[in-house]
């Protein structure tokens, strides 16, 4: 593990306003959900011809979107995680250790030597995976709501 002076009270900062990204994202996320849903119910309601596209369309999107939010949790939890390690960042070694143990304990990580590097790394692939299911979810939304027009 990286000792502490690898890395300080500002990265630890910088990391958790960067991860606070993935609860605007998930906000818009669950606000697009919504809407999907409810253009896939107008156009059943609305009988559209293109109704079995759409609902399919709005199946993947609202996946997509528990994937997303699947991502936002752990985002979440690591934000806390780096907003509680920049207040405690002399001992953010000891602690992250203790988080690792308790982690392991509870059969949800493997022990792991990793630094502090590897730990924001790892965190902001989690990042970069919810951004990814987001456009995705954002795509299929725009192409449902495109359809609609079309066949109206």
């Amino acid at each position: 593990m990286a000792k502490t002076t690898d890395i300080n009270q500002t990265r630890f900062l910088a990391m958790s306003c960067l991860l606070q990204q993935g609860k605007n994202i998930d906000m818009t996320s669950t606000f697009i959900a919504i809407i999907t849903i409810f253009c896939c119910c107008c156009s059943l309601f609305l009988q559209l011809p293109l109704v079995a596209i759409i609902g399919l369309l709005g199946m993947i999107s609202v996946l997509l979107w528990l994937i997303q939010k699947y991502y936002a949790m752990r985002i979440a939890i690591d934000m806390e995680l780096f907003s509680y390690f920049a207040l405690h960042y002399q001992s953010a070694d000891e602690r992250a250790n203790e988080l690792d143990d308790f982690l392991n304990n509870l059969g949800l990580k493997k022990r792991s030597n990793q630094n502090w590097l590897q730990r924001q790394q790892g965190t902001l692939n989690l990042l970069k995976k919810q951004v990814i299911f987001f456009i995705g979810q954002v795509m299929l939304f725009f192409m449902i709501f495109a359809s609609q027009f079309l066949n109206l």
